[in-house]
């Protein structure tokens, strides 16, 4: 009985701590963990920590780590190049409708090899087989499309949006909001002087952010191999 009421337990619980923190409950955990919990005195204004709190998401994004979303671009005749959108930070499929109004993806090249794996005639191939990234705002397609009109569906990771308002909720996964809390802590050592004590800090947040990116913003397309997808 009490193992049934554990599980029960741990299942009401869950749903309560796995959600998106707003930038108000946000700033009351970061004034617990540096042990500043009245704004009026406290060496960090509301401002100052919101600031600190938006550094934090560029920080965690600027190793790769942010939102999943779709961005739905429209394919136009003999045309290979399309803008990513601005918040693009990696890809994780491209995927298009084929002759049978299927859905099929495209293989990923690297830039160095893309378009030298088609040796196919344009006019044999309908629909791109492949794709690259230039410089995180190009993705190219090879061969391009004979006839315009289809939908492009690009999955990708996105930079997460700032929070300027106390209701503004974060969009990161829930590990990576507890990760904010942690950097706050790291500026707070850092103003004491606690170098030391800093670099730990971020020495920790740095390890987690390898370890959890790992098992959640895995690419879902391989590189291709190159003699495997000519026409």
């Amino acid at each position: 009985m009490a193992r049934k009421f554990l599980i029960l337990t741990i299942a009401i619980l869950l749903p309560s701590i796995c959600y998106g923190l707003t930038l108000s409950e946000l700033l009351t955990r970061e004034r617990l963990r540096i042990r500043e919990t009245d704004s009026t005195i406290s060496y960090y204004t509301n401002a100052n920590l919101r600031a600190l709190t938006n550094d934090a998401i560029q920080f965690i994004s600027g190793y790769g780590i942010g939102v999943v979303q779709t961005d739905k671009i429209t394919g136009v005749a003999d045309v290979y190049d399309y803008d990513l959108p601005s918040d693009y930070i990696n890809w994780l499929s491209v995927i298009i409708p084929n002759y049978q109004d299927t859905l099929n993806t495209l293989v990923y090249v690297e830039p160095e090899y893309f378009g030298k794996s088609f040796t196919g005639s344009k006019d044999q191939a309908e629909v791109p087989k492949e794709f690259t990234v230039y410089g995180d705002t190009i993705l190219s397609v090879s061969p391009p499309y004979s006839y315009g009109g289809d939908t492009i569906y690009l999955k990708y990771i996105a930079t997460p949006a700032a929070l300027d308002t106390a209701t503004d909720t974060c969009d990161l996964n829930y590990v990576y909001q507890l990760l904010i809390i942690d950097y706050i802590w790291a500026e707070y050592q850092a103003k004491e002087g606690n170098v030391e004590l800093y670099n730990a800090i971020m020495d920790g947040i740095l390890n987690r952010l390898e370890k959890y990116k790992q098992g959640v913003n895995l690419r879902q397309s391989q590189p291709a191999q190159v003699e495997g997808i000519k026409q």
